[in-house]
């Protein structure tokens, strides 16, 4: 069967994966999912992290998605996929096979906790997306796999009552993203 993310070439590229990425997560994302696939990712990283880390944090199901996005406007913090609603602003780093650069996590950290603060939202997360974890890594960041991502569209696809052309687009790129581990 044809699988457009290899006719699109995507490869290994870290900003043209996180596009498509934000696409899948975002609320208003031509896939006609809503918010169900963040949902049921955020549902399965809840199962597996310490108690609190996500336990307070909702985004509601009409939250704004931003990609590439520069917290106040700092260039050098360009964080990869913004998730702002609710009472919660989560940033989620990709990384495919670089890792952070210096101080990044502690500066995402940081930025995170500022904007919450600035949109007054009570909580602020920083999940890194990654084929590994951190042995050094930042107290406070969430980390999360390519499995994860691609288990979670599987069952969010599963569960929804449609049975459409997104959804097969949608389960393809989570068989793609299996190759990132």
């Amino acid at each position: 069967m044809l699988n457009v993310w290899t006719v699109a070439r995507l490869g290994r590229d870290e900003v043209r994966t996180a596009a498509v990425l934000t696409w899948v997560l975002d609320c208003h994302g031509s896939h006609g999912y809503g918010s169900l696939i963040l949902e049921t990712l955020l549902s399965r990283l809840k199962k597996r992290s310490l108690p609190g880390d996500l336990d307070d944090v909702n985004l509601g199901h009409n939250y704004r998605t931003l990609r590439e996005h520069t917290p106040f406007g700092d260039q050098s913090n360009r964080v990869d996929i913004v998730l702002e609603g609710g009472n919660s602003v989560i940033f989620l780093e990709v990384k495919i096979d670089a890792p952070p650069g210096p101080e990044q996590l502690q500066r995402y950290k940081a930025a995170s906790l500022a904007k919450a603060s600035a949109t007054k939202k009570e909580h602020a997360r920083l999940l890194y997306l990654s084929r590994t974890t951190l042995k050094d890594a930042c107290d406070g960041v969430i980390f999360l796999n390519w499995v994860d991502v691609s288990k979670a569209i599987h069952e969010a696809v599963a569960q929804s009552t449609r049975n459409d052309f997104s959804g097969a687009i949608l389960r393809q790129f989570a068989n793609y993203l299996k190759n990132f581990k």
